[in-house]
């Protein structure tokens, strides 16, 4: 205890800033660069939590140092080494992961960064390309290069997503809210989904559609695949040249996207999501969620949707798709229309958005904690609610009921006039307040009716 003597401390303090010069300042930069990066990481998984309550032990020991309480002091002392230990144990698999991402050494792959998403792209559309030909689902996926299609298109809905085969074929599967539409592939991702090309309407036939899509295609630079479910073909389109890949389909897709696409790493397209931290954006998102549930409830189309709250669900967004999506009630729909590639995952609800899909959830081990007469998805939806401080809501494929989980607990809305109407009201109190990302992370937007809401 000698060691934390207020002289001492003192003195050393003095000792400290006499000889502090210019190696001081790059320890004490590199210090906090290092504190930044683990803080952001771990920002990302359960083990957040316990950071905290590390911090507080050190400031308490600190306090300690400053009183004579010996006993109480050693006592904290004692317990803070033997609570790295336990940390080390507990949460090796979040501290292998933070190991990881910081041996992929970033910084060396600025150069090949953009080359990689580009060939990422391809590769993605290409493959989507081919399970849509093989299960002959009708397609148009438009590449924007150079031209802004913006006043093309209409009823758009901005996805921002990876250009996962899987989220392409959701969004074209057959007779779900999306099919018959087209999506926009902007700065190598899959930007918008839903579109209608001017002119069109949901109704039109597929003759129409190719026409349409070819109209643009000879007005701007843009490149453009469909899929025809008549005829199981692929088609290309660039200006002035329309070309049926017939055979080798998948290999020719991937030919002519890399001979014909400009290149495109240009983070100045992408379109600033600020806007939806904003408390109108909430209550959007609110309306939209609750429209889709009461949607699939009606159609009897399971669904787990899961809003993420204080901890951050990284382990779980890892293994999924993630995206960047507003919560259009078709889009919501589309992910969980039966059999569809992502139907059987979660979407997690971040900020207002949908920020991934086909999430998979740890499933309660207790035996108690589900009828016997629910299914995964419930059991999922618990666990869940086990593991973080998350809200998950269940739609019954059996019987289109709309149940939440959280803290263990599965409430259903048997007995409710207007489910709809239920589950709002249970949004509008549990939902987190609209965050904006800062420099340091999540910035907290408070509403007059959430002041004391936090992420």
């Amino acid at each position: 205890m000698d060691s934390f003597n207020f002289h001492t401390i003192k003195a050393n303090f003095i000792a400290t800033i006499q000889n502090f010069g210019i190696w001081d300042v790059i320890d004490i930069l590199i210090l906090v660069v290092i504190f930044f990066v683990i803080i952001r990481f771990m920002r990302e998984t359960r083990a957040a939590q316990l950071f905290k309550g590390i911090m507080l032990i050190i400031c308490i020991l600190l306090v300690m140092s400053f009183t004579p309480l010996k006993v109480t002091s050693f006592l904290f002392q004692n317990m803070f080494q033997m609570g790295i230990l336990a940390v080390v144990v507990v949460f090796q698999p979040e501290l292998r992961r933070m190991l990881e991402k910081i041996g992929n050494a970033r910084v060396a792959k600025i150069k090949s960064q953009p080359e990689q998403r580009r060939a990422r792209l391809i590769q993605g559309v290409s493959d989507a390309c081919d399970q849509l030909l093989r299960t002959k689902t009708s397609a148009m996926i438009i590449i924007e290069q150079n031209t802004d299609l913006t006043d093309y298109m209409e009823h758009c809905t901005v996805i921002d997503g990876e250009p996962d085969p899987q989220l392409i074929c959701n969004l074209f599967y057959f007779k779900a809210p999306m099919h018959g539409t087209a999506v926009v592939i902007r700065n190598d991702r899959v930007y918008e989904g839903g579109c209608l090309l001017k002119g069109l309407t949901p109704e039109s036939t597929e003759e129409e559609r190719f026409e349409a899509l070819r109209s643009l295609v000879e007005s701007t630079d843009a490149l453009a695949i469909t899929v025809s479910e008549h005829a199981g073909e692929i088609c290309f389109m660039k200006k002035d040249k329309v070309m049926d890949l017939i055979y080798n389909p998948k290999e020719k897709v991937k030919l002519n996207l890399t001979e014909n696409m400009s290149f495109s790493g240009d983070d100045s397209k992408r379109q600033d999501f600020d806007f939806l931290a904003s408390a109108s954006a909430r209550e959007e998102a609110i309306a939209g969620i609750a429209n889709a549930c009461e949607r699939l409830s009606r159609t009897r189309t399971g669904a787990l949707i899961v809003i993420e709250r204080n901890t951050k669900l990284g382990n779980i967004i890892e293994q999924s798709t993630v995206i960047n999506a507003k919560p259009d009630p078709d889009f919501i729909c589309n992910l969980f229309y039966n059999k569809a590639p992502l139907h059987d995952g979660a979407a997690i609800i971040r900020g207002n958005r949908v920020y991934a899909a086909g999430c998979f959830l740890p499933p309660t081990t207790r035996n108690d904690a589900v009828d016997s007469s629910l299914g995964s998805r419930h059991r999922a939806a618990i666990g869940m609610s086990e593991n973080s401080d998350a809200m998950v809501i269940v739609v019954s494929e059996e019987t289109g009921i709309i149940s939440v989980a959280e803290s263990g607990q599965l409430t259903r809305s048997v007995g409710q006039q207007d489910p709809k109407k239920w589950l709002t009201h249970i949004l509008q109190d549990r939902m987190p307040a609209a965050v904006k990302r800062g420099f340091f992370g999540n910035r907290t937007h408070r509403t007059k009716k959430n002041s004391q809401e936090e992420i």
